[in-house]
């Protein structure tokens, strides 16, 4: 389904009919348009919406949701790119009236919970000004945020989580290809692809200690090529490892 900026899908109430919470949050801010619809709403329901004063946090609301395309990991189906996520999430739990802030696995879907009395519209407005894709759009609760954890939201500090999973999966996919092309043992292709992902792993923590991005993943690299190159010695004669170092050389320039 597209959800369009701005836009807030809700679902019909049980009963089909109108209850005061949702009525006074669609009225919310709207100017009656005259008697008619006065005198068409209840005098419970006019008491709700005339009780929730300046709108901040409509029926009490704690969580919003914001969905966005931006920050896919391009290495793994399914996985949110936490180098990318870190400063985002960073950034939007330094806000004022934002408790704390959290990402989906597939880091498609952002919760951030609004202190009491916060004004929401200005924390989404500041919280969309950091998102790197303009056309997110505010969404409805779906659940579960993560295949199989449910409600599992990753803060800032968790991103480090899906950067070890890619790191782990471009290291397989690595590995694969170079046992492939230089036709290596299986015993020293696992210990290639240990090697390659405990050093990705380094890199990939190393960059999020620096405060995430990908350009500083990119800085860590070349110092993690040495150490590789240095460690392939102890595995594989000379003409083999130079081999493997043209993959990895191509792969991480290219």
């Amino acid at each position: 389904m597209q959800h369009s900026c701005n836009r807030i899908l809700r679902s019909p109430t049980p009963s089909g009919r109108e209850t005061a919470e949702s009525l006074a949050r669609r009225t919310c801010g709207r100017r009656p348009a005259g008697g008619a619809v006065l005198s068409a709403l209840s005098g419970v329901a006019w008491a709700a919406i005339l009780g929730l004063g300046a709108c901040a946090a409509p029926g009490g609301t704690r969580y919003v949701y914001l969905e966005t395309e931006a920050y896919r990991c391009g290495a793994a189906e399914g996985l949110g790119c936490g180098l990318e996520l870190q400063p985002v999430l960073s950034g939007i739990d330094e806000l004022d009236g934002v408790v704390a802030s959290g990402v989906s696995w597939d880091g498609l879907r952002l919760r951030i919970e609004i202190a009491p009395g916060a004004d929401r519209d200005r924390v989404l407005a500041e919280a969309r000004a950091l998102l790197a894709d303009e056309a997110c759009c505010e969404i409805p609760a779906r659940g579960a945020a993560a295949p199989g954890e449910p409600d599992r939201w990753y803060g800032a500090d968790e991103t480090i989580q899906l950067s070890r999973h890619e790191a782990s999966m471009i290291a397989a996919d690595f590995a694969a290809e170079i046992a492939a092309a230089v036709r290596l043992e299986p015993e020293v292709a696992e210990r290639l692809h240990a090697l390659l992902r405990g050093e990705l792993e380094r890199a990939f923590e190393q960059a999020h200690a620096a405060g995430g991005r990908v350009e500083r993943l990119w800085e860590q690299l070349p110092e993690s090529t040495k150490r590789i190159e240095a460690r392939l010695a102890e595995l594989l004669p000379a003409e083999q490892r130079a081999r493997v170092m043209a993959v990895i050389a191509r792969e991480l320039d290219g």
